[in-house]
């Protein structure tokens, strides 16, 4: 299958074929369609099957000499190049340089845009005066180069088929190879709670260059007694990794301390290190972490460090979870969390250690904090209660 005569740019031309692409194109043009008596150039570099040596390679002619006609009364030529991609047996007009003034004997196009690496493309020419058009030049091939290399990401935890007891799981990864001019790296993730990721949502995380392993996490709560699938790719925005393998895990209920004894409270655990650990290890989201919500210079964060917290926490406790600011669940408090210290059901109880964890917040310099803040909240006549998910 040929070519067409004309292609709209970026629309796909069924039955390419793949390799030293033996395409008879003049036989496809539509009758009438060649208006100018010429030649069609001869086609000089890249050579037939060549490699570029970068994704914008110059494509040189030599110019078309009609025939029976001086050099001096030779007409004043443009000429017109087309580059397809090839993809199996489709190809796609992705570059077009029309009425390129002619050289002395050749002619030069430099492609534009930038092709992409490692991909076999299908070029031609052909000469022009004003609407009249010659033959098209029968089509070279030429390979892009590999310029940047991106390594596959490999799952690291959780652990394939394991359990995790929290409804939002730290998703571990081992951060790929890459080449040192890939630039900014990003892991995309895919979950789903179809293990076959057929209507996965999508989590976008830069890639830790601190450490080997990038943690994402999912922003909304899964489900437990569901067992989901996951995968990662690597991308740089223009070059993109291939995917993982699926992995799987299943969400159960996570530990809870038993109900105290009649007219008893827990005592509160000292979690501080907790608070401490993901500020480490996520100053971003710390900086970040003035919601909306509370208005103000600083308020252009998010609630990621507060839920990623609440999580860890929970993973340890199902009794930690979010506050209800002076009892109110329509209005949840933006840098506290809350430990049920009482027996029965946590949802909506007052029975609660209400603890502040993030110092300064909404301010210029937030950082991590542990200040119980249940006396204080009691001596203003208000309470806190329990609530979660937010």
């Amino acid at each position: 299958m040929a070519l067409p005569a004309e292609a709209a740019q970026g629309s796909p031309v069924a039955g390419g074929v793949i390799g030293l692409l033996d395409i008879d194109i003049n036989a496809a043009l539509p009758s009438g369609t060649i208006s100018l008596k010429t030649p069609a150039p001869a086609l000089s570099s890249p050579a037939n099957n060549a490699t570029t040596d970068d994704l914008t390679p110059t494509l040189t002619i030599s110019n078309s000499t009609p025939t029976n006609i001086s050099p001096s009364e030779a007409p004043a030529f443009t000429y017109e190049f087309e580059v397809f991609r090839v993809d199996g047996a489709t190809m796609t007009r992705v570059a077009h340089g029309n009425n390129r003034p002619a050289g002395g004997g050749t002619t030069s196009w430099t492609v534009s845009p930038s092709l992409v690496q490692t991909t076999t493309y299908t070029w031609r020419a052909r000469a022009k005066i004003g609407n009249e058009t010659g033959p098209w030049a029968q089509p070279y091939t030429f390979t892009t180069p590999t310029m940047i290399t991106i390594g596959v990401p490999t799952l690291n935890a959780p652990a394939n088929g394991g359990e995790v007891s929290t409804s939002r799981p730290d998703l571990v990864v081992n951060n790929p190879t890459v080449s040192a001019n890939a630039g900014t790296i990003e892991i995309q993730y895919q979950i789903d709670d179809d293990v076959n990721l057929s209507s996965p949502t999508l989590i976008k995380v830069a890639m830790n260059q601190s450490s080997g392993t990038t943690t994402g996490n999912y922003a909304g709560t899964l489900i437990p007694g569901t067992t989901y699938g996951w995968r990662v790719q690597a991308t740089n925005g223009t070059v993109s990794s291939g995917w993982s393998p699926i992995w799987t895990f299943t969400v159960v209920e996570g530990n809870r301390t038993a109900d105290p004894t009649p007219g008893q409270a827990l005592p509160l655990p000292d979690e501080y290190s907790v608070v401490l650990a993901l500020a480490a290890e996520r100053p971003d989201l710390l900086a970040d972490s003035c919601q909306p919500e509370y208005g103000g210079p600083y308020a252009t964060g998010t609630w990621e460090f507060l839920d990623i917290l609440v999580e860890r926490l929970r993973a340890k406790d199902t009794r930690w979870g979010y506050n209800c600011k002076r009892g109110n669940c329509n209005d949840v408090s933006l840098d506290v969390v809350d430990y049920h210290w009482g027996a029965g059901e946590s949802q909506n109880s007052t029975q609660v250690y209400i603890i502040d964890v993030i110092g300064g917040h909404c301010g210029p310099d937030p950082g991590a904090a542990w200040i119980d803040q249940t006396d204080a909240t009691s001596d203003h006549g208000d309470i806190g209660r329990w609530t979660y998910p937010r």
